[in-house]
């Protein structure tokens, strides 16, 4: 992963990080966040998720640089203890609430064009399971700066 790419994950990070009750949001998803680094480190517990997926380049054309189109994927691990597909709901609210943010609101280094919603999912629990996996897919464009 390039620098300009970790730092748009670092950036991610730090704003799924504020889904806490403290800061207003329905849940305090954001207490544990996880990237593909760390995701086998600690027991199964309640966290967010967030992997770095397919990555797509541009390259550049005269007078305009390269530009990357980069897929992330962030994943709830929900206990469902009678009320998760309520709890699901609220996670996938939250995350959509902390990832709401103007292209000004990124590290003019990261160099975002653009950042859409394009998939939110609550998938069916497996029966020999007490899990939900609510995720929310992002799609984020960014200036090739590092070329």
């Amino acid at each position: 992963m390039s620098t300009q790419a970790q730092r748009i994950l670092d950036q991610l990070v730090v704003w799924l990080e504020e889904i806490q009750t403290a800061n207003g949001y329905h849940t305090d998803a954001g207490l544990e966040v996880r990237t593909e680094q760390d995701r086998n480190d600690a027991p199964l517990e309640p966290c967010l998720l967030l992997l770095d997926e397919d990555a797509s380049y541009n390259p550049a054309t005269s007078g305009r640089r390269g530009t990357w189109s980069q897929t992330y994927t962030i994943e709830a691990l929900v206990h469902d203890d009678g009320a998760g597909r309520r709890l699901a709901r609220e996670v996938l609210a939250d995350i959509h609430r902390a990832l709401s943010r103007r292209l000004t609101d990124w590290p003019p280094t990261a160099g975002v064009s653009s950042m859409r919603e394009s998939t939110r999912e609550i998938p069916r629990r497996p029966s020999d399971s007490d899990w939900l996996t609510p995720s929310v897919t992002i799609d984020i464009d960014f200036v090739d700066k590092e070329d």
